[in-house]
């Protein structure tokens, strides 16, 4: 198996974790360490939305570069 597939597999989960947490609010996400410092300079409403785009654009990135891996093999 192909190294670019497994971890564009891994970005792809990661970034549906991010929208998951930012569509459900789990506290256990906004409460770590990294992530307290957006929610206490933005609050918790500006903070899942822009997590919930970076969980988009995380996956649109590595979908768009699993489809460019693909073109390029055949």
């Amino acid at each position: 198996m192909n190294p670019n597939y497994f971890i564009l597999t891994v970005f792809i989960l990661v970034g549906c974790l991010i929208v998951l947490a930012a569509i459900f609010n789990w506290d256990w996400f906004y409460t770590a360490r990294n992530a307290r410092f957006i929610t206490s300079r933005f609050g918790r409403k500006w903070a899942r939305i822009a997590y919930g785009l970076i969980g988009v654009i995380v996956i649109v990135q590595a979908a768009l570069l699993l489809h460019s891996i693909l073109n390029t093999n055949t």
